[in-house]
């Protein structure tokens, strides 16, 4: 009976952890309204380079009481990410992610931003997100491009660790 006892608890385990690691894996479902409030808060306030990634179907979107603005987010496990400035009406984006927080909370997850701009940081950060600095966008114009000079010494060392690892 001992091994029957303990055959069927691992079973249960197994079940229960399944349930966990497979509840967060389904796509966001959006209503049509929802698509229509977003491209409308994208069309209205074009936002920063990640706003686009916002109308793809496996992010979720979470507006502010006057729909104004929204965060885009994506469930990964129990970590629901932010990704970018929230869209839309910089005058109703504390409301967004005020309204995101309470959600990603309700539903017990973990909340997360990644590549927000210097003005979403400081909305993130009035809502207790602590901020760190990862990096920044570079726009190079090609035909102005010039890797011989001293400015982009950087670049040429990279350019060579690159080449001697055997990539071409």
């Amino acid at each position: 009976w001992l091994a029957w006892v303990i055959s069927v608890l691992s079973l249960v385990a197994l079940l229960v952890s399944l349930r966990i690691f497979l509840r967060s894996q389904k796509p966001g479902l959006r209503s049509a309204q929802d698509d229509l409030d977003l491209h409308r808060c994208l069309a209205d306030y074009p936002g920063d380079s990640l706003s686009y990634f916002a109308t793809g179907n496996v992010r979720q979107v979470c507006f502010s009481r006057d729909r104004k603005a929204a965060v885009s987010y994506a469930v990964v496990g129990d970590v629901a990410l932010a990704g970018g400035d929230p869209i839309g009406d910089p005058a109703s984006w504390e409301d967004a992610v005020s309204e995101w927080l309470k959600y990603v909370y309700r539903a017990g997850h973990v909340p997360g931003v990644i590549s927000c701009s210097n003005t979403g940081a400081r909305v993130f950060r009035a809502a207790g997100f602590r901020i760190r600095a990862m990096g920044d966008e570079a726009i190079v114009v090609v035909d102005d491009f010039n890797s011989n000079l001293p400015t982009t010494k950087p670049l040429q060392e990279a350019r060579r660790r690159v080449q001697r690892a055997g990539v071409d």
